[in-house]
């Protein structure tokens, strides 16, 4: 869930993954209850899904290149979506860049600049939110009690560190982290 503030009123949302949007509304209202408002009006109900890209993506072509949300670059867990704009935007401009010295061609290299820089890290935190929507409750007493666990939470969305930095420390005790991730 969040709550963004704007100049004039609250955006507030929560998600889910698709698997378990049914009655998705009524939680919402259970979400807007829990936070204590007075008062509200709600202006716009809207609800949308998370544009998420897997595999090798063909991300160029001849003369035009997908970046962020066109490009599915939403993280999977989160639903963050600015900082894969902002990276990917910048790859953007350094293919364009190439391409205008060294032909239209070189537009083709930014999909797999993607792959190598955003991608990796989205399939982690692709396992990530699947644990999440497996083992909730599990895994946030975790993240409550650990105080290792919520530091590295806090880190992450910081932007202080990354999925595979996670994942490692993660695989360092014993495998657990493959045998979750086969799970899910």
């Amino acid at each position: 869930g969040w709550v963004f503030p704007k100049s004039d009123h609250l955006s507030v949302g929560i998600a889910s993954p698709a698997t378990k949007a049914k009655g998705l509304k009524d939680i919402f209202q259970e979400y807007l209850d829990s936070l204590g408002f007075e008062r509200y009006e709600i202006a716009k109900w809207d609800a949308a899904v998370l544009p998420l890209v897997t595999g090798h993506p063909s991300l160029a072509g001849d003369r035009v290149i997908l970046l962020g949300d066109a490009a599915g670059l939403a993280d999977p867990l989160t639903g963050e979506g600015i900082f894969s704009a902002v990276l990917s935007a910048k790859l953007g401009a350094a293919a364009i860049e190439k391409a205008l010295t060294q032909g239209q061609t070189a537009l083709k290299d930014y999909s797999d600049t993607v792959v190598k820089t955003i991608l990796a890290d989205m399939q982690e935190a692709l396992v990530f939110s699947r644990v999440l929507a497996y083992l909730p409750s599990r895994l946030l007493n975790v993240i409550k009690q650990d105080a290792r666990v919520w530091n590295a939470c806090r880190r992450l969305l910081r932007g202080e560190t990354d999925y595979a930095t996670i994942r490692k420390r993660v695989s360092s005790l014993g495998g657990l982290y493959n045998l979750i991730s086969h799970m899910v």
